[in-house]
């Protein structure tokens, strides 16, 4: 929130399902259809829309939040998600059991959370003071291990 309005990032996460289909046609050769490209163009440049980046969208007045690392962030994690959608859907082509999907979901989210550990703990942004009512990021990696 402190990078980016939450209203913001949702709806830049929320273009998940625009980014799974670009995927879906790239790595999955999913038919798209040029109604569908434009269509996934238009949305895509509304998504530009929502996140307003400094470099096509000039700031005017006195807008203090560079909101840069903030939608980078959101763009990762809409990136994420498009991945899941189009690595389950390859994985249903092959007709593996659920047990499979599981475990490749659990285990690439253990990847990732033992990714994120370094970069957490190294953020000075996360480490904030116990009296102000917000978690320190070693309280976060306990709660994450738990």
């Amino acid at each position: 929130i402190s990078r980016l309005p939450l209203g913001d990032a949702q709806a830049i996460f929320f273009s998940s399902p625009i980014i799974a289909g670009v995927l879906a046609w790239l790595c999955l050769g999913e038919r798209m259809t040029r109604a569908t490209m434009g269509l996934t163009c238009v949305a895509f440049a509304g998504m530009l829309f929502v996140a307003r980046p400094r470099f096509l969208f000039p700031v005017v007045g006195d807008d203090s939040m560079d909101n840069t690392v903030g939608t980078l962030f959101a763009l990762a994690g809409a990136f994420a998600g498009a991945s899941v959608f189009v690595l389950v859907r390859r994985i249903g082509l092959g007709l593996v059991d659920w047990r499979t999907t599981l475990l490749y979901q659990s285990l690439g989210q253990t990847c990732l959370g033992l990714l994120w550990i370094p970069v957490s703990l190294a953020s000075s942004s996360i480490t904030t003071d116990h009296t102000a009512g917000h978690l320190t990021s070693r309280t976060w990696l306990v709660l994450a291990l738990l």
